[in-house]
């Protein structure tokens, strides 16, 4: 019975992948965004107001997100006075 229960999960996560790639896309570009984050602001990194930044303006494409994000993340360095070099 456990081993049904595995193979189920993962034909339903395959499903998943396969049935929504724009949504997984934008899940790994969010994922992207805070690796980046969390890479540029080190310790002042703060996950809720990271989170507070990508929904707070709701639904958008995903180079507009990107940018978003991009330009908040130099706000926090500027802000908090990290040194560490975006990545483009």
């Amino acid at each position: 019975m456990k081993l049904l229960i595995t193979l189920k999960f993962e034909k339903a996560d395959l499903g998943y992948s396969i049935g929504r790639p724009f949504r997984l896309r934008g899940e790994l570009t969010g994922m992207e965004m805070r690796r980046k984050a969390e890479t540029v602001l080190g310790t002042k990194f703060g996950v809720r107001a990271f989170h507070d930044e990508v929904v707070k303006d709701g639904a958008m494409p995903l180079q507009i997100f990107y940018a978003k994000m991009t330009d908040w993340i130099k706000k926090q360095v500027t802000s908090r006075n990290v040194y560490k070099q975006i990545g483009a």
